[in-house]
């Protein structure tokens, strides 16, 4: 947990306990170009990765689910496809929460459509849980996937306890709020007890938390932190907020000036709507007295079992793990890359980690 005063520790919630913290919130919301040749992969020949590159232009696509934003779609997509031509990258923009229940429709019915997903940890656990995520391990054959020196703490790093299924390549200080600047003055936020005041009732708008994503992780934060807590979050919900399971929305009310503040707002978005010019002001976690967390948020792949492009898989996630693709996330989506050659000079500072 990232604090205004530099604190950072890390925790693993249980499903258990995910679960249980879901019921709460229900409850309490009673009261959302042709390339060059590749050079060997480690432990492996040329030749093998040759054959892997050219089994994957046979296969002729990849299909990934990724996050909203068109941004966010042109990184995970168009570059790739210019650095592999004869790979078509078949993207399907969604929410976490959107993924699961798609993906166990189609395998009742038999259908195996989906390769690749990119999205936050709270979908992807799930799925290793119901053991729809197969060992990313057995997909990382290429020569980027060597080079695991080049990223934070010399090595990987995975959300799921096994340290095989979810590979985390980005992470981000949660931006708290999002704010009209027309109606709130700089400085007037300091404390997320500051939204229990009555002149914002009914002018605060929160992704939504009754499912996977930037509302849940946020709420988390809430619940666990010890000044604030479950009575808090009563307080808080009853201030008629506005929910919606679109980070693009949530962005957009404040841009229009239909609500004065978002809760758990995506720095994506942000990014994308300042990018265009559109006025909307953002908090960092110094700018709040508890201060805010670290997340992972959407950067996050996982490979689905059985996937029908295995060689493109590949091919894919090799180019995810380069320095060129991780730049390109970096720019489109706000985020830091866990890769450490990748620079940050873009970024605002809020939402870079502070060292130790």
């Amino acid at each position: 947990m990232f604090t205004a005063s530099g604190f950072l520790s890390r925790s693993r919630w249980s499903l258990l306990a995910t679960t249980t913290l879901l019921l709460v919130i229900a409850a309490l919301m009673g009261c959302g170009a042709p390339t060059a040749a590749l050079p060997p992969a480690a432990g492996s020949g040329a030749s093998e990765w040759d054959e892997v590159l050219a089994a994957a232009r046979r296969e002729g696509t990849i299909s990934v689910t990724g996050p909203p934003g068109a941004d966010t779609r042109e990184a995970f997509t168009e570059a790739f496809e210019r650095k592999y031509p004869g790979i078509t990258v078949d993207y399907a923009s969604q929410p976490g929460s959107a993924v699961a229940p798609k993906l166990i429709a189609e395998r009742g019915s038999g259908q195996y459509l989906l390769d690749v997903i990119i999205n936050g940890t709270t979908t992807q656990l799930a799925l290793a849980r119901d053991e729809i995520l197969d060992p990313i391990d057995r997909y990382l054959v290429g020569p980027e996937a060597a080079q695991s020196a080049k990223w934070f703490g010399g090595k990987f790093e995975f959300s799921d306890n096994a340290g095989k299924y979810n590979l985390v390549f980005g992470h981000v200080v949660k931006s708290p709020l999002a704010y009209d600047p027309k109606v709130v003055s700089p400085g007037e936020i300091k404390s997320y007890n500051d939204l229990l005041n009555p002149k914002w009732k009914g002018k605060i708008a929160m992704y939504d938390p009754r499912g996977a994503g930037a509302g849940f992780a946020t709420t988390t934060f809430l619940y666990t932190y010890p000044a604030l807590g479950k009575d808090y979050l009563r307080q808080l919900f009853s201030q008629d907020i506005a929910f919606s399971r679109d980070d693009r929305q949530l962005i957009d009310w404040i841009a229009r000036g239909q609500y004065a503040i978002a809760i758990a707002p995506s720095e994506r978005m942000y990014t994308e709507f300042s990018s265009r010019g559109i006025e909307v002001g953002m908090m960092g976690a110094e700018d709040l007295a508890e201060g805010s967390y670290l997340t992972a948020g959407v950067a996050a792949v996982g490979v689905i079992n059985n996937p029908p492009h295995p060689n493109a898989t590949k091919v894919y996630l090799d180019y995810l793990l380069s320095r060129e693709a991780q730049l390109e996330f970096s720019q489109a989506t706000g985020y830091v890359s866990r890769r450490t050659d990748v620079p940050t000079d873009h970024l605002p500072g809020y939402v870079i980690p502070k060292q130790g």
